[in-house]
């Protein structure tokens, strides 16, 4: 999967929507930028909330074992601030390419770099479409199943087609993408953050292949048995089920509907934030307010 959208992504992390990251490192760095970009704490309340979410919500957890690491990546947070990425937008001319292959892993794979590229000029601010990516994570969204050894093989037979490049520098996990339009024009393809998800299904949606479809309640692409309906099985499981979440401020458990998809604040708490942003509003306003 890719993130276009950090704050969102570091707060569904925080409030348990997102359980699919297992990295504690991870989860340190998106607490501590989440801390220091968005609730504006000082380091001593950010390493505190660290631990204290750390010891609640992960498994195995030490703050021995952690301390240096955690108060590292909150000096880091000061200079990663998110980013927002609208959507990602495929050309007709990009996409002619990648269906030019007529093999359906390279073309799922062709597309993933290419939303690489994509998303790193603006997260890590690339030039040329410079990507760095990690060889099993890059098949794994690419949903191609293929021994280790292959996986190098397909990528020089990219090479060798001139869809990539590599850096002068061979020891790096990194290459270019030479087959990415300068001009965002003619799109054929608009992909935004529900689909990031899977870029694998997202490619087979638009080409109509391997029964991949839209749950008509989630919106999310899927893949499944046609006796199921137009319906996901987590939609169907879920239907009508509340869900816990975890407060962002304190902490603590609070219960939502199922179809929340923006509280991230026990009721206490957004009380307390309610407040805080009416003094900021009347703070701004005061003086029109008097002269009015």
């Amino acid at each position: 999967m890719i993130v276009l959208n950090e704050e969102k992504y570091a707060r569904d992390v925080l409030t348990g929507r997102r359980t699919d990251v297992v990295s504690i490192i991870e989860k340190i760095s998106l607490i501590a930028r989440y801390n220091c970009h968005i609730l504006h704490k000082s380091d001593d309340e950010s390493y505190r909330s660290i631990v204290s979410w750390l010891e609640k919500h992960h498994n195995i957890f030490c703050e021995q074992n952690y301390s240096n690491i955690i108060s590292k990546y909150i000096a880091k947070a000061k200079k990663s601030p998110f980013y927002h990425i609208d959507s990602i937008k495929i050309t007709k001319n990009e996409m002619d390419i990648i269906q030019s292959q007529k093999n359906l892993r390279y073309e799922k794979l062709l597309f993933v770099l290419l939303c690489l590229a994509k998303l790193q000029k603006v997260s890590y601010k690339f030039d040329n479409n410079l990507i760095t990516y990690d060889i099993g994570q890059l098949f794994k969204m690419a949903r191609v199943s293929v021994p280790a050894d292959t996986r190098e093989d397909i990528l020089h037979e990219f090479l060798l087609a001139g869809l990539i490049e590599l850096p002068k520098k061979v020891d790096t996990r990194c290459l270019f993408v030479k087959f990415v339009d300068d001009v965002e024009n003619d799109i054929a393809l608009e992909i935004k953050e529900q689909d990031c998800n899977d870029l694998a299904y997202c490619y087979l949606y638009f080409v109509k292949k391997n029964n991949v479809f839209r749950c008509a309640k989630c919106k999310k692409l899927t893949k499944q048995s046609k006796k199921f309906g137009d319906i996901c099985q987590e939609c169907r499981e879920s239907d009508g089920v509340a869900r816990t979440l975890w407060c962002i401020d304190c902490g603590e458990e609070f219960v939502v509907d199922n179809k929340d998809t923006h509280s991230c604040r026990c009721a206490e708490c957004q009380n307390e934030e309610n407040k805080r942003k009416k003094r900021i509003w009347w703070q701004n306003n005061k003086a029109n307010c008097i002269e009015d």
